[in-house]
């Protein structure tokens, strides 16, 4: 929780508008409900938030609409919480495609700083040379393959553009247990560093 906090505090100092994609999750709310200053905030969902929509208004949106391309460009941050672990077929629409729409609407010319939400289950847990995490990864499940699909066209992007800068956060899957892969991807976090996102406190 101390990190989560300190990495709000830095982005709060900064002032810039920060898009939210993914707003309506948990993690995405968890991370909302800490920030203060709202008013610099655009949020996104694939699909709408009725509450999210009239608290927010035209900071919130859930189509690609002209308006939003032009409000995506003027964020300083994009922070992408949009992700599919359970089902199947809607794997790589939100893991991949979506990724690719969003690099698609970005100005080029205008700096941004692109935090994006993965999973440890990436990395081959067989070879985890620290200075290799980037490149060493293995997909043992489709899930993982479309996690490293759409990491690898965030890389890709960021190397033809000087003014895009990416940052990952790996978190691991502890809220439901039967369904995470907890125990391999302890293994794989006790050998990279990594960040973990706790629920807030009531």
């Amino acid at each position: 929780m101390k990190k989560l906090k300190s990495h709000l505090k830095e982005l709060q100092c900064m002032n810039r508008i920060i898009l939210i994609l993914g707003a309506s999750g948990e993690m995405a709310q968890n991370f909302i409900n800490n920030y203060d200053n709202k008013k610099n905030i655009l949020l996104f969902d694939l699909k709408l938030n009725k509450t999210l929509k009239n608290k927010y208004k035209k900071n919130y949106f859930s189509k690609f609409t002209k308006e939003f391309r032009e409000k995506v460009n003027k964020s300083s941050i994009i922070l992408n919480f949009i992700g599919e672990i359970y089902l199947t077929d809607r794997m790589k629409y939100k893991n991949v495609v979506f990724l690719k729409k969003i690099l698609n609407t970005l100005d080029k010319n205008k700096k941004k700083i692109f935090i994006h939400l993965s999973t440890a289950g990436v990395y081959n847990y067989l070879d985890l040379e620290t200075d290799k995490k980037y490149e060493n990864k293995l997909a043992y499940n489709f899930y993982e393959k479309t996690k490293i699909d759409g990491e690898n066209l965030l890389f890709d992007y960021e190397k033809l553009n000087r003014k895009f800068k990416l940052r990952i956060i790996r978190v691991a899957g502890l809220i439901d247990l039967k369904k995470s892969n907890l125990k391999t991807n302890l293994y794989k976090l006790s050998k990279v560093k990594f960040i973990l996102l706790l629920k807030r406190k009531k």
